[in-house]
């Protein structure tokens, strides 16, 4: 370091001056110390001791090996810069080859927009040639309207008394089509009138003719039982008012039958009214009635319900079903009249 390079040389200054007794005394400054006739330095050295110069020597090979790794680090640093400055080159090249590629395509794109532009301006003169042919055909078509115009005003009363007597006309036809139309309807409709009735009245002679047949089946059913407490089972055999009406005058010479079963049939109210008043004559011998399953309704209901009031010889009387859809009012009603009335 300087400040030890300029102790030594104060030192070494200081020995010269001493003269030639110093060199006899000290010929050498300290052992390992390569300089003669070299006073100690006279702060505080002592013979023996590492010198100053000694350790200036020392620092300076370590100086040396530290310059010498900083050449290395130096020449290490160049052969990178060296390395780099390849790349950059060659980067450089690469870039000015993509740079000539890319004017010669904007030199290309230049020349197609050269050629647009020409196209563009060819498209614009025909364009202008279209206007004027399109101005052309407007001030023809105005022509013909003014033409057109005056053809109508000529034309128009005529067309106008023309479409007056033909809508006269179509009235008139219409007028005709919808009364034809309205005689055909009233002609079909009395000859579907006249259908309906005849086929009603076919079918009422039918059924008349049915029922009178149903009654003389069971008027003879009935008169063919023999013997005391016979029974005479009718259920399921359709039988209508008419039939439980006949029954019912039947009844009142009935003296053998104790059952009388008219399970599920097509017996109604006016049927139900008269077999209760079968049931309220004193002569009769039914025990048991089963009327459960037929349309009574709760007018029916009550009146075979009342009629238990005078009968004292029916047991048990059956009613209900589906088809005998009672309130629970008539029900309850008909429960207090009599307890022998049973519901299905």
């Amino acid at each position: 370091p300087p400040q030890r390079i300029k102790a030594f040389s104060m030192s070494s200054d200081r020995s010269v001056s001493s003269g030639s007794d110093a060199t006899n005394q000290n010929p050498s400054c300290c052992e390992g110390c390569s300089l003669e006739n070299v006073a100690p330095v006279q702060s505080g050295h002592n013979v023996g001791e590492e010198c100053l110069y000694a350790q200036t020597r020392q620092e300076l090979a370590k100086t040396r090996q530290e310059l010498a790794q900083t050449r290395q680090e130096l020449a290490q640093a160049r052969e990178s810069i060296g390395q780099q400055v390849a790349r950059t080159e060659q980067t450089l090249d690469q870039t000015r080859q993509e740079l000539a590629q890319t004017n010669q395509a904007l030199d290309q794109t230049r020349q197609e927009l050269a050629q647009t532009n020409q196209a563009l301006d060819q498209t614009r003169q025909e364009l202008a040639q279209t206007n004027q042919a399109l101005d052309q055909i407007r001030q023809e078509l105005a022509h013909n309207r003014q033409e057109l115009d005056q053809i109508r005003e000529a034309v128009a009363a005529p067309l106008e008394e023309a479409r007056r007597r033909r809508a006269v006309e179509e009235e008139e036809a219409a007028r005709r089509q919808v009364a034809e139309e309205l005689r055909r309807a009233e002609e079909e409709a009395r000859r579907k009138a006249a259908e309906d009735e005849e086929t009603r009245l076919r079918r009422a002679a039918e059924e008349k003719e049915n029922e009178e047949k149903k009654e003389a089946e069971v008027l003879d059913i009935a008169r063919d039982r023999r013997g005391p407490d016979a029974e005479l089972d009718l259920r399921t055999m359709e039988l209508t008012d008419r039939c439980a009406v006949a029954l019912a005058d039947w009844l009142a010479s009935n003296d053998n039958v104790t059952k009388l079963y008219l399970y599920q049939n097509h017996i109604g109210a006016k049927g139900a009214r008269a077999l209760a008043a079968a049931l309220c004559r004193q002569n009769s011998k039914l025990k048991h009635l089963n009327i459960s399953r037929n349309p009574i309704g709760d007018e029916g209901a009550h009146a075979l319900a009342v009629a238990l009031r005078e009968n004292t010889t029916l047991e048990t009387l059956i009613l209900g079903g589906r088809e005998l859809p009672l309130s629970a009012e008539t029900v309850d009603r008909i429960k207090e009249l009599d307890r022998r009335i049973v519901f299905q």
